[in-house]
């Protein structure tokens, strides 16, 4: 008889037993009911069969976003594949196998092969059933292409060679060697053993070599490249060194030559070191640009040093190349070489140091390059050594030291050292190029003036006003103006501009000074700027009542309006006249995006104070861009006038197009007057 506790476990174990059972017929029928395809699938499968190019492409789409699910769901991935074999093998379009091949690919095809391997002797459905194919997972696949390599025609069969290469699959070495007897496609056979490139394959081309035509040669050696970098890949250094060394000593094309010289710096022991120094005391000009643009990746101690002894055996171009790779080790032995050559009698190899040492130069090498810079003969120097001292990186210290050179330059070497600065945009720069503004020499001021128009700010604005009452140069003192308007003009405070151009105009006395801050009143701007402008043109002095009515014609606002208009109604000469008819049609132009019937009012003063034809035209160039029904009778108005009614016809057009959606029947109507 059983004890208690014996009957007890036993309970204990059944009562388990159960649980599990339960819990795995819950799995079970829960796996049951989670459809794994769409209840209108074969629907979808049987649109797809029949697309074709032009046709919607919905049932496509829906078939891509099965696939992107099938990665982690096996049953799914299966019930894909079978339905996109039966488009294979039914009467469906070439587009749609095209399709069909294309998702099969991301899927890898297993169960399909057969299929596949069919349609990839067929010309027509060769390429993308290759293409399926090659992403098998599946063993098979390699000898279901050998296999449809007999029914292909010459397309297909180039496209089955092609698809064994990519597969990389030694198992079909022995059949690719046969197809080698095949002079039509001895060249893909030959790049598919080469992708290949296991020792069989090497062996396979090798083989071939000896006994080929010498056409063939060219495809033989760059298949053995592949074979090489196949071995470097997987790690036989030996393999891919003897391989390179039997290419490297053929009579090959320069590409084929200098791809096997790469491949056996790569197999060196000591990283090419020997070999490109061997290659650039040699007579061998194929080479030396190749082994020279390696240096940069050779490791070691003294490399540089080593490389730079050969500086002068080297021709002017190779000495720049050489140049540039020492730049890119950047390591100090490097950088002592190029400091020696900025000085070099051949340019071109000047011209290299140059720029290497603006691209790995610090601090210490701006001396040497504003050296450069200030003694350059000619404009392809002078750009190189501009550009070099602006790529110097280092910001605000390297700065500096550029404008610590400028003091004792000369005249034309300070030109060009505050050009730099400009190019640098060497804010740091701005008050030691604000002393320059004021030199006696026109081209060191000029080019002050120029360079502080874009490192000035709002603060310098003061010291740059007092440099332009202080310059002499007319030519000067024009650069001087501009830099004073640029800066007005980004500063947000003009009122602060405006009191300090007029407080500096009001103690002006010479004519020159006098002119140049009234030419500035326009760009501040307010009422007492204005002012001073119309009491200007009110000066007993033509030269500056000049200045004034320029000024007046130059505002930026509407508020100069009725002195304009009184000016071009009654102007004391014709030329002033004609300044105020192009200040107040400028105006009016940037007031037409505001356009009213008040608007079109001023250009009706513009014309009743019309002198001529240029006048009128004048005016109706600006009115074209006011869209307003007023601006339209105006313009209809002005068709009458034979001189003008080529540009009145164009104003009313422009005007008519331009509103007739909300004056359908004004622009309508004017339309039909011009017909």
């Amino acid at each position: 008889m059983e004890s208690l506790k014996e009957t007890e476990m036993k309970n204990i174990i059944s009562y388990i037993a159960t649980i599990v059972l339960i819990g795995t017929n819950a799995i079970c029928a829960n796996k049951q009911t989670v459809p794994v395809l769409p209840d209108n699938f074969n629907q979808i499968v049987q649109e797809a069969d029949k697309y074709q190019s032009g046709d919607s492409m919905e049932s496509l789409r829906q078939i891509e976003a099965l696939i992107s699910k099938c990665k982690n769901n096996p049953q799914l991935r299966n019930e894909m594949e079978t339905a996109l074999e039966t488009i294979l093998n039914s009467n469906s379009t070439v587009e749609a196998k095209k399709f069909a091949c294309q998702q099969l690919a991301i899927i890898g095809p297993v169960s399909s092969l057969n299929t596949l391997g069919r349609l990839s002797s067929v010309e027509i459905t060769s390429g993308f059933a290759c293409m399926a194919i090659v992403n098998s997972p599946s063993a098979e696949a390699t000898a279901v292409l050998c296999a449809a390599y007999p029914e292909a025609n010459l397309t297909a069969k180039i496209q089955i060679i092609n698809a064994i290469g990519n597969r990389r699959d030694a198992s079909a070495i022995p059949f690719l060697k046969q197809q080698l007897s095949d002079g039509q496609i001895v060249g893909f056979v030959l790049t598919a053993l080469g992708k290949i490139g296991t020792k069989t394959a090497t062996e396979t081309i090798f083989e071939f070599k000896k006994q080929c035509q010498p056409s063939y040669i060219n495809p033989v050696d760059d298949s053995l490249l592949l074979c090489a970098e196949k071995a470097l890949i997987e790690q036989r250094r030996l393999d891919a060194s003897s391989i390179y060394k039997e290419i490297f000593n053929d009579s090959v094309p320069a590409h084929i030559k200098r791809a096997a010289f790469l491949g056996l710096v790569k197999t060196d022991n000591d990283g090419g070191a020997g070999r490109i120094e061997a290659t650039l005391t040699s007579a061998d000009a194929t080479l030396k640009a190749v082994a020279i643009s390696l240096i940069p990746t050779i490791k070691g101690a003294n490399i540089s040093s080593r490389f730079s002894k050969l500086m002068t055996s080297l021709q002017p171009s190779e000495q720049a190349l050489l140049i540039d790779a020492l730049a890119r080790r950047g390591d100090k032995d490097a950088i002592k070489t190029i400091e020696q050559l900025v000085d070099s009698q051949n340019n071109e190899v000047k011209y290299a140091a140059i720029t290497a040492l603006g691209n790995i130069g610090n601090v210490k090498h701006v001396k040497i390059l504003v050296k450069a810079l200030t003694e350059a003969t000619n404009p392809q120097e002078l750009r190189i050594v501009e550009q070099a001292i602006s790529s110097l990186k280092g910001g605000k210290t390297i700065d500096l030291a550029i404008v610590s050179e400028l003091k004792n330059a000369s005249s034309t070497g300070k030109t060009r050292i505050i050009n730099v600065l400009g190019r640098r945009y060497a804010t740091v720069a701005v008050d030691a190029i604000l002393v320059e503004a004021v030199s006696a020499d026109t081209a060191t001021s000029r080019a002050a003036f120029k360079v502080l128009a874009r490192l000035s700010s709002e603060k310098n604005l003061p010291q740059l006003v007092d440099a332009l009452i202080q310059v002499k140069s007319p030519e000067a003192k024009a650069d001087a103006e501009s830099a004073v308007a640029a800066i007005i003009e980004k500063t947000q405070d003009k009122q602060a501009c405006e009191n300090l151009i007029c407080e500096r105009l009001e103690k002006a006395t010479d004519t020159e000074t006098r002119v140049s801050l009234i030419n500035l009143l326009p760009v501040c701007g307010g009422r007492k700027a204005l002012e001073m402008a119309k009491s200007a043109y009110s000066s007993a002095d033509s030269t500056i009542k000049e200045a004034g009515i320029r000024a007046i014609s130059e505002w930026q606002d509407i508020s100069v309006w009725e002195t304009l208009i009184n000016i071009y109604t009654n102007p004391p000469s014709e030329s002033y006249r004609v300044l105020a008819l192009r200040g107040l049609t400028r105006l009016l132009s940037e007031e037409n995006i505001r356009p009213d019937a008040n608007l079109v009012s001023k250009y009706q003063q513009l014309f009743n104070g019309a002198k001529n034809i240029n006048d009128k035209k004048l005016i109706l160039g600006a009115m074209s861009g006011c869209n307003h029904p007023e601006a339209l009778y105006l313009a209809l108005e002005k068709i009458n006038e034979p001189e003008i009614k080529l540009e009145a016809v164009a104003a009313v057009k422009k005007i008519a197009t331009a509103i007739q959606q909300r004056y359908p029947r004004e622009a309508a109507e004017a339309l039909q007057k011009i017909k």
